[in-house]
């Protein structure tokens, strides 16, 4: 048998955490077969389960063998793979992992689950990103996703007293093939840092939370079911666009349209994930419930070729910011500012690279997805682009100056 002693070593943190080697017995039972992934809450291995031939099993390990006394991170960590213990064999849900074991071993403790075979979403989207369509995922697809999810959060939140999943985002969910018939279906992981609602509403949960997922109230220690709703917000929009929602403030997605960055999404979805995305709880969705019986009415009423695959278009990465000369229809995607008007009284209307327009006059590559709507100042053009800079253009399409942007303090 091969204890950790001898194992290899990775720094999470200096000084505190080593991997099981491959092939380490543990507790005479579960032989580590490789490193499924790892973060704050500890690492998880793919294991063999000696007992019962032909069956893998995932096993999360705390971080390092307990001190003496052990510290209060390592009480907390140990507490939070207790509580998943508790919701893996308690809560019943196809969605939910199934969980087998749970103890102590050589001063670490470890928690044995199910194995669940298949792709996450945050894979899959990354996958998606050497794509040649300027989108990584169709509507029709995200929207069955969250539908999906919606069902998972409304289980959770229902249960005689509820439970929070707090940490929505395409890492925890993994498209699995369903056993019955072999079709595609969503199952959840990692329940760290999932808590059930607090008896004394004096009391605050820990702040823990996703950079650039978790909601606003996460950061003061509160939380309900809307909560988790926002988060799921966060990530249909992702799904959809492609953001980086860590450059984000968590109470500034008003300013982040979806279909200002990809203008083939239909209002309707748009519309459902801004009021997911609303920083103030009382004008969100009110349950996943409420959520999915929106989500469910969007993919009926839509108009045809709205909830297709790809939107098309013949300029696609590097990212590039276009502007067209002559009068538009009416588009609700993009805001009024990035309509002026000049001195003639002629109208010019600036567009990201995904949508449909005619009359191209010039354009201009950037490193990054544009931010927001440009913007006319005089004779010069201004628009901000994700990789952090301000760029300034004259009409005529050359370039004055980009302006390195700081970062957000995120808190």
């Amino acid at each position: 048998m091969t204890l950790d002693t001898g194992s290899s070593t990775a720094q999470l943190r200096p000084g505190e955490v080593r991997f099981l080697a491959i092939t380490t017995i543990v507790k005479q039972r579960y032989e580590i077969l490789k490193v499924l992934g790892n973060g704050g809450m500890g690492i998880v291995y793919l294991a063999r389960d000696l007992d019962m031939p032909g069956q893998l099993r995932a096993i999360k390990e705390t971080h390092a063998p307990l001190s003496d006394p052990p510290t209060p991170q390592q009480i907390n960590a140990i507490k939070g793979l207790q509580l998943e213990w508790d919701y893996m064999t308690t809560l019943k849900h196809p969605a939910i992992p199934t969980g087998y074991d749970f103890f102590e071993w050589h001063g670490r403790y470890y928690l044995v689950m199910e194995y669940i075979e298949g792709q996450s979403l945050a894979t899959k989207l990354e996958a998606q990103r050497s794509d040649t369509a300027p989108f990584p995922f169709d509507e029709l697809t995200v929207i069955r996703w969250a539908i999906e999810i919606c069902d998972i959060f409304s289980y959770l939140h229902l249960q005689r007293t509820p439970i929070y999943y707090r940490d929505c985002k395409p890492e925890n969910f993994i498209l699995s093939p369903d056993p019955r018939n072999g079709a595609e279906r969503l199952r959840i992981i990692d329940f760290g840092i999932a808590r059930r609602a607090l008896d004394d509403p004096d009391k605050r949960f820990t702040t823990l939370g996703t950079k650039g997922f978790a909601a606003p109230e996460s950061y003061t220690g509160e939380c309900d079911a809307r909560t988790d709703i926002f988060s799921l917000g966060v990530m249909m929009h992702v799904l959809l666009t492609d953001i980086n929602p860590e450059q984000i403030w968590s109470n500034m997605w008003g300013e982040h349209h979806p279909r200002a960055l990809r203008h083939s999404l239909s209002e309707s979805i748009s519309d459902i994930i801004m009021r997911c995305l609303e920083p103030d709880r009382e004008r969100r969705w009110t349950s996943a419930a409420e959520l999915a019986q929106a989500l469910q009415g969007a993919m009926i009423s839509s108009p045809s070729g709205m909830l297709t695959g790809h939107h098309s278009s013949t300029l696609q990465t590097p990212h590039q910011s276009q502007i067209f000369a002559g009068t538009p229809p009416p588009y609700p995607g993009i805001p009024p500012r990035a309509r002026q008007h000049d001195a003639r009284g002629d109208t010019t209307v600036v567009r990201p690279a995904h949508s449909v327009a005619p009359d191209v006059v010039w354009s201009y590559a950037t490193t990054a997805a544009i931010h927001a709507a440009p913007a006319i100042n005089g004779k010069q053009l201004i628009f901000a682009g994700l990789d952090r800079h301000l760029y300034a253009m004259t009409l005529a399409g050359e370039l004055i100056a980009p302006f390195a942007l700081k970062s957000p303090v995120f808190s």
